[in-house]
């Protein structure tokens, strides 16, 4: 009898399980057979070397019905396939196209541009790829294979713009932060990012003053690291999987699609960003307040959270294909020159317009209470939380590079609606995942209180494996419409729901079934017609929040003297600003610097393995100084 009861119940078990694998798009999409192999790049796909494979999109995104067209740079024939990445039953992705025997295609690499610093590939496409209804919303991989066995990959995002009902939820890729990092074609060839890390300093441009870093950065180009799709192995991955894998019905898009398409995020029961959006738009943070305004949910699986701003600008890739972002230099920003000059001549609406769009930290935009300016944005404005710094260890050394773990999540208010169904009790913790780079609701600091959401609630706090200092926290807020926004405060929070990337990087113990638990909890409530209200918090408020921005936040430098106008279009005013950079990293000691990777330094031998920018023990050639 127990038999037959266990069997009918299994049975049921597997009813159930069908059932839900056929709720949605999403959930049948994954019920199609995965790839028998790895969609990675299994040698290294960067410019370091001559004769490899580059490729990269013409769109960084498109909607189902568009053509894909790829630039390839290939000094022999190749191949091309393409992938669609999600669960399919583990395999993590689903072969959705195959284009052989493509003929070389030996395009130039670029130098960096001698003004702004900025490289572009202009390349011709190579290969043109009709799509129609059947590509599903999701996130794509191109990977070009050579007869050599070199091979490189790329990343775009198929939108659901033709689809007959947004999908609920919405995964924003973080393209701008990725596009940051990205030195191609490498320092050896004169490559620039935004830091100086991974920027060749043997091509100074004119406009930087005495940083070696580019101010532009461009998306006509391909990625250096990770074969070429950066950290999304890392960042956004993981997260891709697990939502698929539990049928949640989601749809994908770019922040450059945020940027500059209101309609993206209206609409959707939740939007939901993971692993690294530290660089954002005046338009996207526009968006967003909107989104959120209207009744859109907020899910911020994310650390160093909107830090800095940038701008998109025309370049060879498009509208929007360079990106800008003085940051240090800010003062030779030219919005800055023109909000200068505006100002002086008492045009004062006319030079706020200009000094919202500076690129600088969001919290160090102009602030002049006797002009009656005050464009001060902080990220916290919208996420809750503030870049707090970075984990370290008990020697007081950054935490990355590879030292998994770095901190656990220590419950502070276990009555909170997240909580419910774990048996999580007060001080208990999620271990280990909450890193590297974590934000706080710096509760002790009296300058973000103008801009701290009403009634935010602190129900975790970010707590150092190494020597058990608290240095985040994990934040909620409702806004008076009814939307909430639930901010986890740390770069790597999805590697607790997936395990892919900690495993490539040799660690097997990422997962976690109660923060599994928290976010289900999340998506269950926000999956109705109305969000229900807000369960009254503990008697204390749940206010606890020990985070503090004390190794945060160096000093903006300008990256030049400049007293007064003049022939290099220095305006007058102080040479370096006394406000705090929002860049999360501190400056390196010694040769020891941050890391905005989940991956990270390796040798040539193990850069040229199947797991390039995926292994934990991959961060030191990423390292950078904020």
């Amino acid at each position: 009898m127990i038999r037959a009861l266990a069997f009918h119940a299994a049975l049921f078990t597997t009813v159930l399980a069908a059932s839900a694998a056929s709720a949605g798009v999403v959930a049948d999409e994954n019920g199609k057979a995965g790839f028998a192999y790895n969609w990675t790049a299994g040698s290294d796909g960067s410019a370091r070397f001559d004769g490899v494979a580059d490729v990269y999109p013409a769109q960084w995104s498109i909607a189902a019905g568009d053509t894909v067209k790829l630039k390839v740079r290939s000094t022999t024939t190749y191949d091309l396939r393409v992938f669609r990445l999600g669960w399919y039953g583990g395999a993590g992705s689903r072969e959705v196209k195959v284009v052989t025997g493509q003929p070389a295609s030996p395009q130039p690499y670029p130098m960096a541009d001698a003004k702004f610093g900025m490289a572009e590939a202009k390349w011709s496409d190579s290969v043109s790829i009709a799509t129609d209804s059947t590509w599903l919303t999701g996130l794509y991989v191109a990977r070009v294979e050579q007869p050599s066995g070199k091979q490189a990959i790329t990343f775009f995002t198929v939108r659901d713009d033709g689809m007959a009902t947004k999908q609920p939820i919405l995964l924003v890729v973080g393209l701008a932060t990725h596009a940051a990092y990205n030195a191609w074609p490498g320092p050896e060839r004169g490559g620039k990012s935004l830091y100086g890390f991974n920027s060749s300093a043997a091509h100074p441009s004119d406009s930087i003053g005495t940083l070696t870093q580019s101010v532009q950065v461009s998306l006509d180009r391909p990625f250096f690291v990770g074969g070429g799709i950066a950290d999304v192995g890392g960042y956004e991955y993981p997260y891709v999987r697990w939502l698929e894998k539990n049928g949640y019905e989601v749809a994908y898009a770019t922040d450059e699609d945020l940027h500059r398409d209101p309609s993206i995020a209206k609409g959707r029961k939740v939007v939901t960003f993971s692993g690294h959006e530290e660089y954002v738009s005046w338009q996207m943070f526009d968006n967003v307040l909107a989104a959120r305004d209207s009744g859109t949910n907020f899910l911020i699986l994310s650390g160093d959270t909107w830090s800095w701003q940038v701008r998109f600008e025309p370049g060879s890739g498009g509208p929007r294909s360079t990106i800008v972002g003085y940051k240090e230099s800010w003062v030779r920003d030219p919005m800055q020159k023109e909000a200068f000059s505006l100002k002086s001549a008492g045009k004062i609406e006319e030079a706020k317009a200009k000094y919202r769009l500076v690129t600088r930290g969001w919290k160090n935009l102009e602030h002049d209470p006797a002009s009656g300016i005050d464009e001060r944005r902080p990220g916290m404005l919208f996420t809750g939380v503030q870049s707090s710094g970075i984990i370290r260890d008990a020697a007081g050394n950054p935490k990355h590079g590879g030292l998994y773990p770095w901190a656990d999540l220590v419950v502070t208010d276990p009555s909170f609606w997240m909580f419910e169904g774990t048996g999580l009790k007060a001080g208990e913790t999620i271990p280990k995942v909450f890193g590297y780079e974590v934000d706080s609701t710096l509760a002790s600091s009296t300058e973000f209180d103008k801009f701290r959401q009403p009634g935010q609630r602190v129900f975790g706090a970010i707590k150092q494996v190494d020597d058990g200092k608290i240095k985040g926290s994990a934040a909620f807020y409702r806004t008076s419409g009814g939307a909430e926004v639930v901010a986890m405060g740390a770069i790597f929070t999805s590697w607790a729901l997936d395990n892919w990337a900690a495993k490539t990087g040799g660690a097997t113990d990422s997962l976690n079934a109660n923060y599994e638990k928290m976010i289900k909890n999340a998506l269950t409530r926000w999956s109705g017609p109305t969000v229900p209200p807000e369960p009254a918090p503990p008697p204390d408020g749940g206010t606890f929040d020990a985070g503090r921005e004390e190794d945060a936040e160096p000093v903006e430098k300008d990256g030049g003297t400049f007293t007064e106008p003049g022939a290099d279009g220095g305006i007058p005013g102080p040479a370096a600003d006394s406000g705090a950079n929002p860049g999360a990293t501190p400056p390196p000691t010694g040769d020891d610097g941050g890391s905005c990777s989940y991956g990270g330094s390796t040798s040539n031998a193990l850069a040229s393995s199947a797991i390039l920018g995926f292994a934990l023990a991959a961060a030191a050639r990423r390292r950078r100084r904020a």
